[in-house]
């Protein structure tokens, strides 16, 4: 790490890429990679939940957000400190869909290669540039008009042949404007010029052609890991974690109904998720079972304790949010409270000329809060 940016390993980033978090799991990461390394440390302090909305979380999805990656052991938490793994191998979360690691390391190969050429190209622009500048100081401004285009030929055949820089010593020498340079000195300059001309022709064809030399030492492909305890530690993803909550949310529905929901059914599955994805909670989905439970159960609305009544997505909302039930619902059919109370009182009657036929006749006194006539 330095000074001035976050220094994240490439591995940590080809992990990053190849598992399939969601785009609220790699906010968190990215806020607390700033907040621990940015700031020169191995942990990042958050001293309150709510602070992640910074990062785009809000209160509503952290909690389930950074329990997922809890348990995935892609961080670690300790209070108000957050701490990222780095062993990427302990990981418990799946790859995306579309991975495909061969497919990967072309492309990585291909970016390589282009920014070698690019850094290389770059170089000789910067030193042809440079040797332009030097060409033309402002000592040989003073000589005559001819002067000057001889020194600057002079100039341009000593550059090409030698690569250095000796333009001071042809510029400071005294040539005459009737002087003129040899045939032979000429003819070289020229062989030279078209020298240095095929030769750049040749290297730019070169690397046209992509068949530079310079060619980056892949790594083989690591074998894939045996089965074991290293897959056995891995085989628990995020989706593995909302599975296991379809399972538990259904299982508890037959528990409370009666029922026997499959947690497999394409349409329970969608409804289930959808509701998570909101940021809804296993206790969220619990109570709306249990309070609909409390209302329908023995009634004719028994029918609808069902995934897809409770589940979708008006009514889950309307369900949260109503009071519990304060007493047994006995008018089968959800009726108004004057039906109930017929209900009520029907019952009670029932039960009273049952009791009454078996010689408890002191049931009726009771009710009617009478002494029941009996000597104690």
């Amino acid at each position: 790490m330095k000074t001035g940016y976050v220094g994240i390993a490439n591995k940590i980033w080809d992990e990053v890429i190849r598992r399939n978090f969601t785009k609220r799991q790699k906010d968190i990461l990215l806020f607390l990679w700033r907040l621990s390394y940015g700031c020169q440390q191995d942990v990042a302090i958050v001293s309150k939940q709510k602070y992640f909305a910074i990062c785009g979380v809000g209160e509503g999805h952290i909690g389930q957000e950074l329990k997922i990656l809890t348990e995935c052991k892609v961080i670690s938490r300790n209070g108000s400190e957050y701490r990222f793994n780095e062993d990427c191998h302990l990981w418990q979360v799946s790859p995306v869909r579309g991975w495909d690691e061969e497919i990967f390391k072309t492309i990585l190969h291909d970016n390589i290669e282009s920014s070698k050429r690019r850094k290389l190209t770059d170089s000789v622009s910067s030193a042809n540039e440079e040797t332009y500048q030097k060409g033309k100081s402002s000592k040989a401004s003073n000589l005559p008009k001819q002067e000057v285009k001889q020194a600057n030929k002079v100039t341009e055949m000593v550059s090409c042949q030698t690569g250095e820089f000796e333009v001071e010593t042809y510029q400071n020498s005294e040539i005459s404007s009737e002087e003129k340079l040899p045939i032979r000195e000429v003819v070289e300059s020229e062989n030279l010029t078209e020298s240095a001309t095929e030769k750049n022709v040749d290297f730019e064809e070169t690397y046209r052609k992509g068949k530079s030399k310079l060619t980056e030492k892949v790594s083989p492909t690591p074998k894939k890991a045996s089965r074991g305890a290293a897959s056995e530690r891995s085989k628990y993803s995020i989706k593995d974690s909302k599975d296991k909550y379809i399972v538990e949310i259904v299982n508890h529905l037959n528990d409370k109904a009666g029922k026997n929901f499959s947690p497999k059914t394409k349409n329970t599955i969608k409804l289930i998720s959808a509701r998570l994805g909101e940021g809804r909670t296993l206790e969220d989905f619990k109570y709306v079972v249990d309070v609909k439970v409390a209302e329908w159960k023995g009634t004719d609305r028994e029918k609808y304790l069902r995934p897809e009544t409770l589940f979708t997505e008006t009514h889950f909302e309307a369900y949260r949010n109503q009071p519990f039930p304060t007493g047994e619902v006995l008018a089968k059919g959800g009726g108004s409270r004057s039906q109930n109370n017929k209900a009520r009182l029907q019952q009670r009657m029932g039960e009273i000329e049952r009791e009454s036929q078996t010689g408890d006749a002191f049931a009726f006194a009771s009710i009617n809060g009478l002494p029941d006539g009996r000597n104690n």
